[in-house]
């Protein structure tokens, strides 16, 4: 199974001197601290993504910012860009940020992770697997590896296995998190990553699949980062949502709602068990007041009481 912890991991962790109690690494550490949190409806999670330096300031104000939601979440989840280039130090400073943090705080790959020799590697042995999954009340929440620079995209085997766990009926709610974004749309007018959008970073023989996959098995949201601004594209019934204002550059700042804006930003998903279920996305600069005219809301099964 691609989720649990090896021992290699541990001991990694430990030779660095950070392997501690208070701990959001590795992953299935962290994944067993969100299971031994009782589920109670409404819940919550925060998604963002591409943290990473020069983000340090914001990243910062944004993790305060989680920490007075109410209801506390049960976790966030990082879409990856978690470090620069994927050197250990970066790594080590990345941990020095999110290991004293009190809510779990789940940490997917990017692209930058891999850029320096042994980035690849330095991840896998301070967080485990690449693609992984747990589940959590009537959610599944699943995490890919699209982002293997220059071969933006996801193989074969990824995809069975991932159709494996979603065919599944139990638990009912399925949400996908990778750090790249398919091609989903046209190219948007005034942004940067106009071409990066539209074409999905790099065009790849499976994104196709990928999305009959995710739409054919009613995916929830497909939680992405990458493209440093908020994008939302409903497909087939499917919330595609790029949240990658977490702390990385930004160089312009745009309001555009309800589908497209430029700034730092999460996002609050609230799980009900009316089956009502919302997404909500919390500028930097506004606390946590979410901007009402950014809400995407999906429908989840109904909790019976």
């Amino acid at each position: 199974m691609r989720s649990r912890i090896t021992g290699a991991v541990v001991a990694a962790a430990m030779a660095f001197g950070i392997c501690s109690c208070n701990r959001n690494h590795p992953n299935p550490f962290v994944i067993d601290k969100i299971l031994d949190t009782p589920v109670q409806y409404p819940f919550t999670f925060v998604m963002m993504g591409d943290t990473r330096t020069p983000g340090e300031v914001p990243f910062a104000q944004l993790r305060d910012n989680i920490l007075d939601l109410v209801p506390e979440p049960v976790f966030v989840i990082d879409i990856g860009d978690l470090v620069h280039q994927g050197f250990m130090i970066e790594y080590l400073l990345y941990l020095a940020a999110i290991d004293p943090y009190p809510l779990p705080f789940v940490s997917v790959i990017g692209n930058h992770e891999m850029y320096a020799a042994l980035g690849r590697r330095n991840y896998g042995l301070l967080f485990g697997d690449e693609d992984f999954f747990f589940d959590y009340g009537s959610c599944r929440f699943i995490a890919l590896n699209d982002s293997i620079p220059d071969e933006y995209g996801l193989t074969d085997d990824q995809l069975l296995w991932l159709e494996a766990l979603l065919v599944e009926p139990e638990p009912p709610d399925k949400f996908v998190f990778m750090h790249v974004p398919p091609p989903l749309s046209d190219p948007v007018a005034d942004s940067r990553w106009e071409q990066e959008i539209a074409d999905g970073s790099r065009a790849h023989p499976n994104w196709d699949e990928f999305k009959d996959l995710v739409e054919a098995y009613g995916v929830k949201i497909v939680g992405m980062g990458h493209i440093h601004e908020y994008r939302h594209y409903l497909r087939n019934g499917v919330h595609y949502v790029v949240t990658g204002g977490g702390g990385a550059e930004i160089k312009d700042y745009l309001d555009d709602p309800p589908d497209h804006g430029i700034f730092h930003h999460f996002m609050v998903v609230t799980i009900s068990a009316d089956g009502n279920s919302r997404a909500e996305l919390v500028k930097k600069v506004c606390g946590t007041e979410p901007d009402h005219r950014y809400d995407i809301e999906f429908e989840t099964t109904v909790i019976e009481p």
